[in-house]
């Protein structure tokens, strides 16, 4: 099976596996799917060949199956076998490898060719390559109404680069602590 060896964070499976983070947690904390990595949660290939496989089902299938179903994914993966079985149920491993191709593309040119960091560019702070605009920046300001047809506009950017920019910001956890939640001030009798 040609599928690399891929270590990908718990967003970055999300994406290419298209289920939500919270789904890959869950199968993480529920310990089918092994979370490699301690600081940062990592998914292997062979678990995100499980994680797609299971994508639509994952919910109605008890965790016994689910853990069943993923050892025998490992097992065809690790053994370059096209076919996990379970009995007479068969997952087509090439036909979810293909499914995984192309997004795992679209984030390979997302790290390779639309972000860069150097630290002699605004600190080292993740921006679009070719410029000086942090890669975060534009998601917020779509995040917080402005059309990417706009912001292209304003930064003279392509289409490419805000959905670069966007796409970056989906699947790369921001550093440092989350911010501080605004305290509700309850007032006094």
């Amino acid at each position: 099976m040609p599928l690399a060896r891929h270590a990908l964070t718990v967003p970055e499976a999300a994406f290419v596996t298209q289920s939500s983070v919270r789904g890959v947690n869950s199968e993480i904390d529920a310990g089918i799917v092994a979370g490699r990595g301690q600081t940062v949660r990592e998914i292997g290939s062979a678990d995100l060949l499980y994680l797609a496989a299971v994508r639509d089902l994952r919910v109605d299938l008890a965790p016994a199956l689910r853990q069943r179903l993923r050892d025998a994914i490992v097992a065809a993966h690790e053994a370059q076998g096209n076919t996990a079985r379970i009995g007479h149920l068969s997952v087509a491993l090439d036909a979810v490898e293909a499914e995984l191709a192309d997004r795992l593309r679209i984030l390979h040119q997302l790290r390779d060719e639309a972000i860069e960091q150097n630290t002699e560019v605004l600190g080292g702070e993740p921006v679009l390559r070719g410029t000086r605009i942090p890669a975060r920046h534009v998601a917020d300001m779509v995040r917080h109404g402005t059309s990417p047809e706009t912001l292209a506009e304003e930064f003279d950017l392509t289409p490419d680069q805000v959905s670069a920019a966007i796409l970056f910001d989906r699947v790369s956890p921001r550093q440092g602590r989350p911010p501080r939640k605004a305290r509700r001030v309850v007032p006094a009798p």
